[in-house]
């Protein structure tokens, strides 16, 4: 006798995920890391596509996701009248960010709804800011430079290319060439790894960190204790560089330079970084501490991942 409790995927074939209890279904669920995977499922079947939108679901990654936003705690996050978890989860993994059209270089090139820039021609600085400006509260910010054809070129890391950063109204995207300056509470990352902080050059704990393409690069900005964080392919490379004045609005901006034709597109306002709690290489962490290489773990996981766990080759890569 046919079991009535297990239902019929559209291709005839048992469904045991959509036999199980939810509370099996949130448990398995929970094992994903990123909401792509939550809308590449929905697409498996109409009962999936149900159980994928379920709130529960978007409403603990939110959290996970978006929690750092706010110091005020959970309780001050609330859903408007029919607003569901997954959307709000949408608003925020975006939160606005856009290119604006009316604040960029006459020889740069906006595409994809404007989450998309990439530079024509041209061997300046040339500027481009968002179309949202922020006062109050953290966020994060972060870009993905797009390979092309003339990668290898970016990827020396010896001549700057591009810088993102956070700055004010008084930065000029059309004359640029000065940077990140103290006329606009300035700071900003350049390809090659150096950073500026309102008109001085910053020397971290870590420094010369250059990103090529294919990277993500990421910052986190809170506007009421004035500082800026970077990070690099959703790890931390910084330590919290404060100068920015505290009640003015700052802006996203980018600079492209040295007629690189890359294209920079906005990914994302969520912040991930890796765990070290899970990492293969504890051991080898371990060491680089020993070594005093005590700041920056998600960094050095990123070289020993590319480095297959050769200390030696990651201490050289520090070094240079």
């Amino acid at each position: 006798m046919e079991n009535p409790i297990q239902p019929i995927s559209e291709d005839n074939e048992l469904d045991y995920f959509t036999s199980c209890p939810d509370d099996i279904k949130l448990e398995i669920v929970s094992m994903l890391t990123e909401p792509q995977h939550l809308c590449t499922l929905s697409l498996v079947s109409k009962d999936w596509y149900l159980f994928m939108c379920e709130d529960r679901i978007w409403k603990k990654m939110f959290f996970r996701d978006f929690q750092w936003w706010t110091s005020q705690g959970n309780e001050h996050i609330k859903l408007k009248e029919g607003q569901s978890w997954r959307s709000l989860y949408a608003e925020y993994f975006l939160k606005g960010w856009q290119w604006d059209p009316a604040q960029s270089h006459s020889r740069i090139v906006l595409s994809n709804n404007n989450f998309s820039v990439s530079l024509t021609s041209g061997y300046s600085y040339h500027g481009v800011r968002t179309l949202r400006g922020e006062q109050n509260g953290k966020h994060y910010f972060e870009v993905l430079i797009e390979p092309a054809e003339d990668n290898k070129k970016f990827d020396r890391g010896t001549t700057i290319f591009m810088g993102i950063g956070l700055a004010n109204t008084s930065f000029n995207v059309e004359n640029c060439c000065s940077g990140w300056t103290r006329d606009n509470s300035g700071i900003g990352y350049y390809n090659d790894g150096q950073i500026y902080s309102c008109s001085e050059r910053h020397f971290g704990k870590l420094s010369k960190v250059a990103f090529h393409t294919g990277d993500r690069v990421g910052m986190e900005f809170d506007l009421d204790e004035g500082f800026v964080q970077f990070y690099l392919n959703g790890c931390i490379i910084t330590e919290k560089i404060h100068g920015i004045k505290k009640g003015v609005v700052m802006y996203p901006h980018l600079i492209l330079a040295n007629d690189i034709k890359q294209r920079v597109t906005i990914t994302t306002g969520r912040r991930v970084t890796h765990s070290q709690a899970h990492s293969p290489y504890s051991n080898a962490l371990a060491t680089l501490e020993s070594m005093g290489f005590g700041y920056g773990s998600e960094i050095y996981i990123d070289l020993l991942s590319q480095y297959n766990g050769d200390v030696e080759r990651v201490v050289n890569e520090l070094l240079v």
